[in-house]
């Protein structure tokens, strides 16, 4: 993975309407197959799973021709992370009754979470580059989380997030090597990042559905409101 240095803070959310909400849908495709596989979906663990997934499929030639986040994650503390998972994605699901917080910054998706997700998996997870997605997930959860604890999984994954090699100004060094800068990407899908586009693994008519329960269930400030009506009109 190359470093990419950009002209505005990573923390800031820049995604297109319909690639915010491929995101959420994502998020909880992630949440749901993690679970099934016998794990428990946390915000660390969520933040690792998909620069993990990045990295598979540079490895594979498919990091762009294969959408399925777009999220940019850059150095903090713990290795990869992006801030706009925890505090605004998983917290708009969250308060669209899609998913639930529990102890240990873990969560676990809502029967209606469940539904959605589940009625997805049953009519999609046949298509290859879905059943691509879901061995990778299978394969992170079977390294990193299955059978541990949560500081077990912490160990591990900080681990991994600390010595994965990145390319930085033609130079390949360690994730831990690095400057902690919210103005330098250091894993990422697509090098189109700041607009970012719908995953390769969600059809138009799910990010409708999706879009339906945030706009009927988020009942917040007028601004946070604008945005779901947007996010419903692009999908």
């Amino acid at each position: 993975m190359k470093t990419i240095k950009v002209d505005y803070n990573l923390q800031n959310l820049t995604q297109a309407p319909e690639a915010h909400l491929s995101d959420l849908f994502v998020l909880l495709y992630s949440i749901f197959l993690i679970e099934k596989g016998g794990a428990t979906p946390s915000r660390y663990a969520l933040n690792k799973l998909f620069p993990y997934i990045f990295q598979k499929l540079e490895e594979q030639g498919e990091l762009e021709k294969t959408i399925v986040f777009n999220l940019p994650f850059y150095k903090m503390k713990g290795g990869h992370f992006n801030k706009s998972l925890c505090e605004s994605y998983l917290r708009k699901l969250e308060n669209a009754d899609l998913l639930r917080e529990k102890s240990g910054a873990s969560y676990i998706l809502t029967t209606q979470g469940k539904n959605l997700i589940e009625e997805f998996a049953k009519n999609e997870r046949t298509k290859s580059v879905d059943k691509k997605f879901e061995q990778l997930v299978d394969e992170f959860v079977i390294k990193f989380l299955r059978n541990k604890n949560y500081n077990e999984v912490f160990t591990v994954l900080n681990s991994y997030s600390h010595t994965t090699l990145v390319n930085d100004r033609g130079k390949k060094v360690r994730v831990d090597d690095l400057e902690i800068n919210d103005l330098k990407a250091i894993s990422y899908n697509s090098k189109y990042f700041k607009k970012g586009k719908r995953s390769s693994i969600v059809p138009g008519e799910y990010l409708t559905l999706l879009a339906h329960k945030l706009r009927e269930k988020i009942k917040v400030s007028k601004e946070a409101k604008e945005i779901v009506d947007s996010i419903f009109l692009a999908a």
